[in-house]
């Protein structure tokens, strides 16, 4: 496999569940190696900014995380 971390600017995973239900996923998620950051939002997208040529993503509490390959979901508040 390759290194994931997921990063939900929420308290935690799935915030509209049950929080039984959030924790049960985010168990889940680390069980199969997945690095989970909750409670920091992205705020810069560095294309290319990392090791080795890795894209580089800024968080809001000052740390990044570096991938080759990034997906992401982006809401708007609009007024």
């Amino acid at each position: 496999g390759v290194p994931v971390t997921s990063v939900e600017a929420n308290p935690r995973l799935r915030a509209r569940d049950h929080p039984r239900n959030s924790e049960a996923v985010r168990a889940g998620l680390e069980r199969d190696g997945v690095k989970v950051r909750t409670g920091v939002r992205a705020v810069k997208a560095v294309p290319g900014g990392g090791v080795d040529g890795a894209h580089r993503i800024e968080l809001g509490d000052g740390t990044s995380v570096e991938g080759h390959r990034m997906t992401g979901d982006v809401a708007f508040k609009v007024g």
